[in-house]
């Protein structure tokens, strides 16, 4: 493989060779050195570069957070001054007390009543969006302190691939049909009517997003590491020719919605369903 196509979207397969000097890189997740001094990939999915970090991003695995996403996730359980939450992850996230906005956008510390109506803020089954606060080994941390997050209703979950959502300066889209979309990292995407006079969603054109072609055109780079910065960390140019068909890729997928509460991992699920709220 040319080291020139580091910079584009390529899709690789285990043992398919990424670079032959891996002496310019760092070796990531999805990715092994020959004592060649050769980098090859150890599994099938998109090959991805952060500066010199290379990894490969497989196509079909649990949602692994970073921090700074924004998810789309449900509540399991409620535990004494936390929450926990399906985001599609190996493991529950956690939603503290703390790291949400009390009703009426008070500013105050949590007392003991607050822990006493946690169900009043978020019960079992409830779909909210947040922010990843934190992200390691253990289980990632939530945050809904802004006016962009909290609990959603009267709408739609769709669950999609994770692969499937790029990480984009905006998750949070208006298109023109009337219709909000929170696109979350996860997998987890909330469909819902949109309300009168909103404004603070990005609005775009229901065709761009059917033909795929203007919005990869517009799509902003996923990383914005400037090689004003530094030489070895340069722009990562626009999606190549082909990367649009994702909107393709997505239509027959929304035809096979299953209207139902399922498992996840349940292997004889289609690759996206919807479960109604």
């Amino acid at each position: 493989m040319d080291p020139q196509l580091l910079t584009e979207v390529v899709l690789v397969t285990p043992g398919q060779l990424i670079t032959k000097d891996s002496s310019q890189y760092l070796r990531g997740h999805g990715t092994y050195v020959t004592e060649s001094g050769e980098m090859l990939a150890s599994l099938c999915g998109v090959l991805e570069r952060v500066n010199r970090l290379v990894t490969v991003v497989p196509l079909r695995a649990r949602y692994i957070p970073r921090v700074g996403d924004v998810v789309v996730g449900r509540v399991t359980e409620v535990q004494p001054k936390r929450w926990l939450v399906d985001v599609n992850s190996l493991q529950d996230a956690g939603l503290n007390l703390n790291s949400i906005n009390l009703p009426g956008g008070e500013l105050r510390r949590r007392k003991d009543v607050d822990a006493l109506n946690m169900r009043m803020m978020l019960e079992e089954e409830d779909v909210f969006s947040a922010e990843v606060l934190e992200a390691g080994e253990g289980p990632a941390s939530l945050h809904t302190r802004s006016a962009l997050y909290g609990k959603l209703g009267n709408g739609q979950l769709v669950v999609v691939r994770p692969s499937l959502v790029k990480r984009i300066k905006q998750h949070f889209v208006t298109l023109d049909i009337g219709v909000d979309l929170i696109l979350g990292c996860n997998g987890y995407i909330w469909l819902s009517s949109t309300p009168p006079g909103s404004s603070h969603q990005a609005v775009v054109s229901f065709g761009d997003v059917v033909d795929g072609e203007q919005r990869s055109a517009a799509r902003p780079p996923l990383h914005e590491d400037s090689a004003e910065d530094g030489g070895e960390g340069a722009a990562v140019p626009p999606p190549a020719e082909g990367e649009g068909e994702d909107a393709e890729e997505l239509g027959p997928l929304l035809d096979g919605f299953a209207t139902k509460r399922s498992n996840p991992n349940n292997p004889a699920l289609p690759d996206a369903y919807a479960v109604p709220y």
